[in-house]
């Protein structure tokens, strides 16, 4: 009985936090944030509850928290204010990479030199 409450409890805090971590991709202010992720929300609710009704046998929970993380990983990829591929007025259109990603590769290839690994002889002495 508690695992169907802690999953419950999961499927409910995905459904409050990733569409309006998906607006926050696409807008920049308040009310244009808080009524995308209302889309967001109703749109993923919509699209896992008629997968679930077309196909047998497949939960509608965790079809709408699926819904929500498509939706996710669309923002984070093609989302016009923070996306990691995005539009810039300058470029004419054309896709560019953000300097956020550029950096993040930086700084975990700086993070491989600062560290090495150690065997396992090295550990227990």
């Amino acid at each position: 009985v508690a695992g169907l409450q802690i999953v419950g409890l999961v499927l409910v805090m995905a459904l409050l936090i990733v569409p309006p971590a998906a607006a926050r991709y696409w807008c920049d202010r308040p009310m244009q944030h808080a009524l995308l992720g209302a889309a967001f929300g109703a749109g993923s609710a919509v699209l896992g509850t008629v997968v679930s009704a077309s196909a047998p046998h497949l939960p509608t929970g965790p079809l709408i928290v699926l819904a929500a993380a498509a939706i996710f990983v669309v923002s984070l990829v093609l989302g016009h204010r923070r996306g990691l591929f995005r539009r810039r007025p300058s470029d004419f259109g054309y896709l560019v990479l953000c300097v956020n990603l550029t950096q993040l590769l930086k700084l975990l290839v700086g993070m491989k030199k600062d560290y090495k690994i150690l065997s396992s002889s090295q550990v227990n002495t």
